[in-house]
């Protein structure tokens, strides 16, 4: 399934008495609450967003008729079934008025996992994130560097760039407890979410489209390179 942003959006999930719902509604709907809980990084305060957007909710469709129990839980499954940075991810863009694409599909990891899932763009379109810990004057932190889906960072050539010592990918655990459980491989190229400095390669504005996982291994967003970049404030270095 492919969702615009600002579009409106079907969802179509819910057996409670072995009926399949289908609700519409405008995604505005939703995402009111994230602009309402002021449009930019700090939305990354992902509860209360998240209470916010089901509080948006309630038994009533947008014909004002009542519905029931398992149609209330068809709307309740777009805003529970991903983890909260998709829509965080989503208020920051709608927020800055940025259009985007999203595309639902069955969860992937690497890159050449979510090529396959995303024929319409290439591997090297996929923003790779990699949130890293790094060691500078002795103290140690963590950084994100997102790269090309197709390419590698060069430890020295990172190394120098950030400035640092040493460097070293998070460890499984240390990339879900920095951000709130995102799993490896759902890792977005939004390092801000988490108060994480973000580095990108710069063979990454190669391509006019860039497309990721977005806090979600069965969600990506598409956007435009430069409107990324213009959220985001990347440090662009040579990385690869």
């Amino acid at each position: 399934m492919v969702l615009y942003g600002g579009a409106w959006y079907k969802d179509s999930n819910v057996n409670d008495d072995g009926v399949v719902y289908e609700t519409a509604s405008k995604r505005e709907t939703l995402m009111g609450a994230g602009q309402e809980a002021g449009g930019g990084v700090d939305i990354c305060a992902r509860n209360k967003l998240c209470a916010g957007l089901r509080a948006k909710l309630s038994p009533v469709d947008l014909h004002h008729r009542p519905v029931t129990r398992g149609v209330l839980r068809a709307s309740l499954c777009y805003v529970m079934a991903y983890h909260q940075t998709v829509f965080c991810i989503e208020a920051l863009l709608q927020g800055h008025n940025i259009p985007y694409k999203r595309f639902d599909h069955k969860p992937v990891r690497t890159s050449e996992e979510a090529a396959a899932v995303r024929p319409e763009y290439s591997i090297s379109q996929g923003a790779k994130a990699l949130i890293v810990r790094i060691k500078r004057n002795g103290e140690k932190t963590y950084a994100m560097i997102v790269v090309p889906g197709d390419k590698r960072f060069d430890s020295a050539k990172a190394r120098t760039a950030l400035g640092v010592t040493d460097i070293r990918f998070a460890t499984e655990d240390e990339v879900r407890d920095i951000t709130d459980g995102v799993e490896p491989g759902g890792v977005p190229p939004f390092g801000t979410l988490w108060n994480l400095p973000v580095y990108c390669d710069r063979f990454l504005f190669n391509n006019d489209e860039i497309i990721f996982n977005a806090g979600d291994r069965a969600v990506s967003i598409a956007l435009s390179a430069e409107d990324w970049k213009r959220v985001v404030h990347p440090i662009v270095a040579e990385l690869c």
